[in-house]
């Protein structure tokens, strides 16, 4: 199965290769804004492909394999090793969510997971994978119990409740009564 799962890693990571080696010398941000979007797609594509030929792989990166998923953020990065090298890097986030129908004592939410990958294009390889997994029952049951007390407590509803949409809305209302 290890070996199943690096073959899906060196292909994408082959695919973000390419894309960063294209956008290497675009100096107009709108063409880098375009050949990004289309890259995301692509990306998408691909890995909608491997998790279909290896559910693993999207389970390794925190997101249930039928479900459907977003390449949230791709983003390039120039890091400096602590000896001065530039270490090229790509930043790509995977996001995943499902709602979360309402019970007794909380009201209806949005659970989200998936992974922020860093790729280190110099190895190349993921160097760091941060996974948040949309699976996760004890992270649900966390996650019920912010809701359960934020449901609770009326102050902390006006700010983080669920179906808030504008929590600052409320912050700057409050300034403008006074408080």
């Amino acid at each position: 199965m290890r070996v199943e799962l690096e073959a899906q890693y060196g292909d994408v990571i082959a695919g973000l290769k390419r894309y960063a080696d294209d956008c290497f010398y675009l100096e107009n941000r709108e063409t880098l804004f375009t050949v990004t979007r289309e890259q995301r797609r692509k990306l998408h594509n691909q890995l909608a492909r491997a998790f279909k030929a290896v559910p693993q792989f999207a389970a390794e990166l925190g997101l249930a394999p039928t479900q459907p998923f977003e390449v949230h953020e791709l983003r390039r990065a120039m890091r400096i090793s602590p000896d001065g090298r530039h270490i090229p890097q790509l930043v790509v986030a995977l996001t995943q969510s499902r709602a979360v129908e309402p019970s007794k004592d909380a009201p209806r939410y949005v659970f989200r997971g998936g992974s922020t990958l860093v790729v280190d294009l110099s190895i190349p390889g993921v160097k760091y994978r941060i996974v948040k997994n949309i699976a996760s029952k004890s992270r649900q049951d966390r996650t019920a119990a912010f809701i359960r007390q934020t449901a609770a407590d009326p102050l902390r509803a006006l700010f983080f409740a669920p179906d808030r949409r504008e929590p600052f809305a409320a912050l700057h209302a409050l300034a403008d009564d006074g408080f």
